[in-house]
């Protein structure tokens, strides 16, 4: 069942409560609401109230103001106000004395009056309106919980992710982009597509960097932005590669809305990534960037938007025809408003560079040797990871690797490190 039409059905069963002890008003009021398609309960005391209001969902009760025995109207809405404060109060009235209408108001917090003898469309329009409040503070109260719940998905995420990139970088002794190609490794185990956009994007943004007169040390602040602006989003189902970011689906926009502040979180330990957190966290909206790093955020952004773009429209061909590529430049500038024109400009001028810096080569396991070193990550053929991307060979993992023998996946190494 579609949740519109969940929710329907339930506004539907929402019912209202009458509460009066005159039995010729009760029957009146069903005469008057007998078309209406909420259902109607209807009572002549408190005590018949309170087991209606245990076994049903109301969401509106009318109680008048003149009861008889211990308990008045407004005694009434005022235990209701405590005990069901969701539930949208009114009050039927022959009085119109200003102080008993402010005491009513004080002690039972009524949404509305109805005066006796009422007019039926004013009956009506009363109830109608009552009972879309009341779903509107059902509505109040569930987006809360939702937000509340979704709140602590992020921080365990947050705190997940943290967790990995402080151990990998204790760690790790080597050099700093070493750390960081490690890290894509390990990560490219869980989320091969992410990190293989990740990759293409850094190409991508050193290539637009160069090409807009960036200095070497801006781009190389850029490149690390690039290979880390998806950490946020290791977890994203492999159908989200599939769809293009203007047609995200609602159930996937938390994620990605929130997918920068993510990364921003997650790379906050390491100091030496400051400027790359901050671009990661204003990527998606460069416009509001502080202004210092604006144009990195538009680089950042309309690089990857491109490369998120790219493969879905080439379907497996090797590149795009000019046709294709005007199409998609159209497209950008209709959903991606906030991006410098004259840097989506360069980013379609600058062609498609590369996707790899480094040539690779397949090597036979026969042929493997010390020193070399990995361009893709090793699993077995049922999918356990046995060594990732950017480690050197060494004696102990050429005698794992003869161990599996034949159910290993082909192993790929850098062409310049055959020779080492």
């Amino acid at each position: 069942m579609k949740i519109e039409e969940h929710l329907k059905n339930v506004e539907l069963r929402t019912a209202v409560l009458f509460i009066d002890d005159e039995e010729n008003v009760l029957r009146a009021i069903m005469r008057t609401l007998r078309d209406e398609s909420f259902p109607i309960f209807r009572a002549q005391s408190w005590e018949e109230a309170q087991v209606i209001l245990k076994e049903n969902d109301v969401g509106v009760v009318v109680c008048d103001r003149n009861l008889l025995g211990e308990n008045s109207g407004i005694q009434i809405l005022e235990e209701m106000r405590e005990s069901y404060p969701k539930i949208v109060r009114i009050m039927l009235t022959g009085d119109t004395e200003t102080h008993t209408l402010l005491s009513s108001i004080n002690r039972g917090q009524v949404y509305r009056f109805i005066a006796k003898p009422w007019k039926s469309e004013n009956l009506i329009s009363a109830v109608s309106e009552g009972l879309e409040l009341y779903h509107l503070r059902s509505d109040k109260d569930r987006f809360e919980k939702e937000l509340i719940g979704l709140n602590r998905k992020l921080e365990d995420r947050i705190k997940l992710a943290t967790q990995r990139v402080e151990s990998l970088y204790g760690e790790l002794d080597e050099s700093f982009d070493q750390t960081i190609n490690v890290l894509l490794s390990i990560l490219e185990l869980h989320s091969s597509l992410c990190v293989a956009h990740v990759k293409r994007t850094a190409v991508r943004v050193r290539a637009l960097a160069r090409t807009l007169g960036c200095p070497p040390e801006k781009i190389k602040i850029l490149q690390r932005a690039a290979l880390l602006h998806w950490i946020g989003l290791t977890s994203v189902e492999s159908t989200f590669f599939d769809t293009h970011l203007w047609n995200i689906p609602k159930s996937e926009k938390p994620i990605w809305e929130f997918h920068a502040l993510l990364g921003r979180q997650a790379l906050l330990p390491i100091l030496n990534l400051k400027i790359e957190s901050e671009i990661i966290e204003h990527y998606l909206r460069p416009d509001l960037a502080p202004e210092y790093i604006q144009l990195d955020c538009q680089i950042l952004a309309a690089s990857s938007f491109f490369e998120h773009a790219i493969p879905i429209i080439r379907q497996g061909r090797k590149k795009l025809d000019k046709r294709e590529l005007d199409a998609l430049h159209i497209r950008f500038n209709e959903h991606y408003y906030f991006l410098d024109p004259s840097v989506v400009a360069h980013l379609f001028i600058a062609g498609k560079p590369s996707s790899r810096e480094r040539a690779e080569s397949r090597c036979e396991l026969s042929g493997l040797k010390k020193g070399m070193v990995l361009s893709r990550p090793i699993s077995t053929q049922h999918g356990i990871p046995i060594a990732p991307a950017e480690i050197k060979v060494d004696g102990e993992l050429i005698q794992t690797l003869q161990e599996y023998g034949g159910e290993l996946s082909e192993v790929f190494i850098w062409d310049e490190t055959t020779n080492s």
